[in-house]
């Protein structure tokens, strides 16, 4: 690290010496111009080999004229969205959502056989989302009025599991959180989804509760993070 901060450092200080050369020569030149000298009379004391570089470093080369290719595939496409229920929907997704990388969703209404179906229907219509991540609830057998307005899970292009997480029993069951990895390249990348309760008379404690999950869900992905950081340190070490 010290070594390259030197050769920057040195490189800074040469980029800085030619600048001033450069407008040495110039300022002069283009006074002689200005006051109707020849060019033969101006381009001997000025150098013809200086002039020469002064007029290649006018044309862009390299990276500045030609950045290099810039393919669609080397871009990360991260979104979410909320459906009003998935069951049923995994046509319409592949037509309108197929170019999201991984879409995280709120409100899936899944419970039961909902999510198998889906996934088959995923795999019907050939899309490239093969992992779908729901919360624990949607898997259960329930009433549909118990998976109403809530659910939340992850479809994915690449390679996804669920983090096992000691997170509070109400909060595993509430349908409104849940805990990801995933594969990209050779990169783990962790994340969550939440769906909060809505701002209704049915919900009067929703801003509590939303605080609630949020805290836990927060300090859980920080704590994976921390771990992390801390794992690689030693690797490094």
């Amino acid at each position: 690290m010290q070594l390259a901060g030197i050769w920057s450092g040195l490189l800074l200080l040469f980029c800085l010496v030619a600048s001033v050369r450069c407008l040495w020569i110039l300022f002069p030149m283009a006074a002689l111009v200005m006051a109707g000298v020849p060019c033969r009379a101006w381009v001997r004391p000025c150098g013809f080999k200086t002039l020469l570089l002064i007029l290649i470093g006018m044309f862009p080369i390299g990276e500045a004229s030609n950045p290099g290719p810039d393919h669609f595939e080397d871009h990360f496409t991260l979104g979410t969205f909320n459906p009003s229920g998935l069951r049923n929907k995994a046509q319409f997704f592949q037509t309108h959502l197929a170019f999201g990388d991984v879409w995280t969703v709120a409100e899936t209404h899944f419970f039961g056989k909902d999510v198998s179906r889906f996934k088959a229907g995923l795999v019907a219509a050939q899309s490239a989302h093969r992992y779908v991540l729901t919360d624990q609830t949607a898997v259960k057998k329930s009433l549909v009025t118990q998976s109403s307005w809530k659910g939340v899970g992850v479809l994915s292009k690449f390679p996804a599991r669920p983090i096992p997480s000691s997170l509070p029993l109400p909060i595993l069951d509430s349908g409104r959180a849940m805990m990801f990895a995933l594969l990209q390249g050779d990169s783990w990348i962790n994340g969550a989804v939440m769906y909060g309760e809505p701002n209704s008379h049915q919900y009067p404690s929703f801003l509590r509760n939303n605080e609630f999950i949020l805290h836990h869900v927060a300090a859980h992905i920080c704590n994976l993070c921390v771990r992390a950081s801390f794992h690689r340190r030693g690797l490094e070490c």
